[in-house]
């Protein structure tokens, strides 16, 4: 199995804490050989950015997967929100979501 994670942060000072970034991103092969051949890979990602009193949220995930040429699995979700602070007791939010299953019949 190889696995790679990628992980990145930027943060400013202790005082200027208005602009945070960070980044989480995932990628997976599997590949099995024998009397059956399987191969399964997939990607992952979620990103975050923080800037003075807005927020945005972005998720990705794929899965692909085959045993003997014949494809088992197929999977897409994304996931984007937004979130606004107006005021110490009153937020904006909004988000969007996306999920697609090919083998299961449903988007």
């Amino acid at each position: 199995m190889i696995n790679f994670d990628l992980f990145a942060e930027q943060e400013g000072n202790r005082e200027e804490k208005k602009l945070k970034y960070s980044s989480e991103t995932s990628f997976s092969l599997v590949l099995v050989k024998g009397n059956n051949e399987n191969i399964s890979y997939s990607f992952d990602t979620k990103q975050n950015l923080a800037l003075r009193k807005n927020k945005l949220e972005f998720k990705g995930r794929f899965i692909n997967a085959k045993s003997n040429g014949k494809k088992t699995s197929e999977i897409y979700y994304s996931h984007m929100k937004y979130d606004r602070q107006i005021k110490s007791f009153a937020y904006l939010l909004g988000f969007v979501r996306y999920e697609s299953n090919k083998l299961a019949g449903y988007n």
